[in-house]
């Protein structure tokens, strides 16, 4: 007989129960407000009244879901009735398992709907899990799809500090962050070390819910976003990878490297890693190795994404000496050819001398790729209290060693693994359709007498190359589906430039962008030098895309080709084609024959109804072209004052092609931003700066002065359009008027 919902879920609070979670009778949230008080004066070892109780409510309830993450790992300065300051604490992020621990079960909240939830987890009286229960036999989607009408329809205040969703039917259970822009593809299986899933619910509450775990978790292994204000929590695997090197870095002097496949997830990893290591105070500075400029770039990118400026990148290797002879820089993004240089030249060797003491955490990404040469042993031998963990998806072992070097060589042993089986596994990677064509026939020759084929020279045949060339040409569009970038990989820098040649020789609509380093003490073969090869392939990019790069300036070569591919622009063909939908769309309404549409009434193009819907557009829309470190929405609690500047703001302005010409209605966005702002006591300084038609400048220094007093400026630039006109009624420019009128 199937479980029902009631028998799993008292099955689980009588589990949780015995694994030292206190049961606690909450009905609604009046309950919960009862409870909170009496946990945060227990936490906190203090008692505290209605009063000061309600200025903590208060705190709490305010903000959003990450605003409130922020607060709970917070204290809060309490002025309490007599005066006197205090802090209080509300989840302890260091010693989790000091926690306090309760479990209840159906709170009713009434929100836009009535809504009872199934399980719920506090800590120091606080709402931080939420168990969502289905049948056996319900699909855990359902589970997951209710907690979205929940929080549609009522989870707010004390319900916003859920940091985890653990959704479950019994026979499979997953666990998410509490983060509303993420899919159901975010909802992980626990797994133990080995990668084997714990699904079933029992085994999950063993060893997910176990108290200083799941406060572990939230302690430590959910990430506050700063650049999406969201929340993310690790996956298993990353945890463990974490915890070892973690482990090593407190308790032993090794090293030692994570094996986890390319696509899976490493620079969060990484990320995590090293944000807890500079948590460690016996860590004087840990160094994150990369093996490219681009990657030095992305990298920093993406840490500070999660947490700005919590790490510093290096433009040159001076800048990477003065970063490492400072005290402030503990988190530092190089590349292992700067770091190498850092150590290597004489100039250096002052700074670097007092560097080399110190314990020093390396952490090299891609560990596989730069590591055996003469780079890797001058940088590890340099410092004398170093550990240094290597990041790959690739491993090098003996059956494809380079140099005969295999990873464990360089990094020791293996402390994690997670594979591309066990990725695709869990579908957190895609599987890989692979189609081999095969360009020619070959045999196996077993006599010894018989010289070697040179196998390099057949693959790299002229022929062969331009069969492949146009095999790619012929099935680009269709393999990618006309919307992804192909990457070709070759076998070395001159075949890449027959390649790049062929395809520049052969009439196709692909964009081709190449990248490779050139040897600048490369052998003199008599043929072009790759360096020049390299320069007359950026000038064909840079007569595409309107660039202007050099291979002095690679490095931004790099960073756009990799900006262009992932912002998934464009080639010229694409637009033509689109461009052509247009002008058939065009044709087929007649517009060639009659481009004015003359032969329609003007009062059928200028009705009231269209005037109306033209005018709801205009009021209803706005174009945001850049929102620069989340500037906008501006925070007015923040704010005592404001700067409006400009001419256009104090004067109604549709725009081109609007509903009317005359502007007679309508409010002016001086007086829109006063209306929102001076009713909560933010005081407008406005200044015109200068005049519409006029090089009169004697006005931008108030303007200036206005900005410069101001808390903040809100610039209106641009011209009006009308003013480009000439007379009238002769004109047929459309600008500033409507030419049915």
């Amino acid at each position: 007989m199937a479980q029902s919902e009631k028998e799993l879920e008292d099955k689980l609070i009588k589990q949780l129960k015995e694994q030292g979670f206190r049961p606690v009778t909450i009905k609604d949230e009046n309950d919960l407000l009862e409870n909170l008080k009496l946990q945060i004066e227990t936490f906190n070892r203090i008692q505290l009244t209605d009063q000061e109780f309600k200025r903590i409510v208060i705190h709490l309830e305010g903000g959003s879901i990450f605003d409130k993450a922020k607060k709970l790992r917070d204290k809060y300065e309490l002025i309490r009735d007599d005066g006197d300051v205090i802090y209080v604490k509300f989840f302890d992020s260091k010693e989790w398992c000091k926690n306090r621990f309760q479990v209840t079960n159906q709170i009713t909240v009434n929100g836009v709907y009535t809504n009872r939830y199934d399980v719920t987890i506090l800590i120091n009286g606080l709402p931080l899990v939420q168990i969502e229960l289905k049948k056996r036999g319900i699909e855990l989607k359902e589970a997951y799809n209710q907690i979205k009408r929940y929080d549609k329809h009522s989870y707010r205040g004390l319900f916003n500090y859920i940091q985890i969703f653990v959704i479950s039917n019994g026979v499979n259970t997953k666990y998410y962050a509490n983060n509303k822009e993420l899919s159901f593809k975010f909802t992980f299986y626990w797994t133990d070390n080995e990668n084997k899933k714990y699904s079933d619910l029992e085994s999950f509450a063993e060893n997910f819910l176990e108290k200083c775990h799941v406060s572990k978790m939230i302690a430590k292994y959910i990430v506050l976003s700063q650049s999406t204000k969201s929340l993310f929590i690790l996956r298993p695997y990353q945890f463990y990878a974490v915890e070892k090197i973690i482990d090593r870095v407190e308790n032993t002097n090794k090293n030692g490297y994570i094996w986890h496949t390319t696509g899976s997830g490493k620079t969060l990893t990484s990320f995590k890693t090293a944000q807890l290591l500079s948590e460690n105070e016996k860590v004087d500075k840990i160094l994150f190795v990369v093996d490219r400029n681009d990657l030095d770039y992305q990298t920093s990118k993406e840490f500070n994404s999660f947490a700005p400026d919590s790490v510093d990148g290096t433009d040159n290797t001076n800048q990477l000496v003065k970063k490492l002879g400072s005290s402030k820089s503990k988190l530092i993004i190089t590349t292992i050819q700067k770091l190498n240089k850092a150590i290597t030249t004489a100039r250096y060797s002052h700074t670097m001398d007092g560097v080399k003491e110190k314990n020093v955490v390396l952490i090299f990404d891609e560990c596989h790729r730069s590591q055996f040469g003469d780079m890797h042993t001058n940088i590890t031998e340099f410092f004398n209290k170093v550990q240094y963990f290597g990041f790959t998806g690739t491993p090098i072992f003996s059956e494809n060693s380079n140099k005969n070097k295999t990873t464990f060589d360089l990094f020791g042993e293996r402390l994690h693994t997670y594979s591309i089986k066990n990725a695709i596994g869990d579908e957190n990677v895609l599987g890989f359709s692979v189609e081999y064509i095969r360009t020619f026939k070959g045999k196996d020759i077993a006599d010894d007498e018989v010289e070697a084929i040179d196998t390099k020279e057949v693959l790299e045949n002229d022929t062969r190359l331009e069969l492949i060339a146009d095999y790619i040409i012929e099935n680009h569009r269709r393999k990618t589906d006309n919307k992804y970038t192909g990457i070709f990989a070759t076998s070395g820098i001159p075949t890449l430039i027959k390649y790049y040649d062929l395809f520049k020789a052969k009439n196709n609509d692909l964009v081709i962008a190449t990248i490779f380093s050139f040897n600048p003490n490369e052998e003199d073969k008599g043929d072009e030098h790759s360096r020049d090869s390299l320069e007359r392939m950026i000038k064909d990019y840079n007569g595409t895309f309107g660039t202007n790069f050099t291979t002095d300036t690679f490095d931004g070569y790099y960073k756009d080709i990799a900006n262009k591919v992932k912002e998934k622009k464009i080639d010229e063909k694409l637009i033509d084609k689109a461009v052509s939908r247009v002008l058939l769309a065009k044709f087929r309404m007649g517009l060639f024959e009659d481009p004015y549409g003359e032969k329609y009434e003007a009062q059928s193009l200028h009705s009231r109804e269209n005037i109306r819907v033209a005018r709801q557009i205009a009021d209803e829309s706005t174009v945001l072209l850049k929102n620069d470190k989340d500037l906008l929405p501006l925070n007015l609690s923040q704010l005592k004052s404001i700067a409006v500047i400009g001419p256009n703001a104090d004067q109604v302005q549709f725009g081109d092609y609007t509903w009317s010409r005359t502007n007679q209605d309508g409010i002016t966005p001086l007086e829109g931003i006063r209306k929102q702002v001076e009713p909560v006591g933010i005081k407008i300084r406005y200044a015109k700066g200068c005049n519409m038609m006029s090089m009169d400048t004697t006005q931008i220094a108030a303007a200036v002065e206005a900005a410069r007093q101001s808390d903040a400026a809100i610039l209106f630039c641009g011209s009006a359009s009308a003013s480009l006109a000439r007379d009238y009624h002769e004109t047929n420019c459309g600008e500033g008027f409507d030419l049915t009128d």
